[in-house]
């Protein structure tokens, strides 16, 4: 649900917001993938 109205005000923003937002986004991304990976490699040590 959050992210359709992301989406939707992404879609009413000018180009430079738009691109601005993308980066951000981006960084975001980053950042949960490596929440991810760390929460991951701590459960691969616990059942290992």
């Amino acid at each position: 649900m959050k992210l359709k109205t992301r989406y939707h005000s992404l879609m009413l923003m000018r180009k430079g917001d738009v691109l601005f937002m993308n980066m951000h986004q981006k960084q975001e991304l980053s950042l949960f993938a490596e929440e991810l990976y760390r929460f991951f490699s701590y459960w691969g040590i616990c059942f290992s």
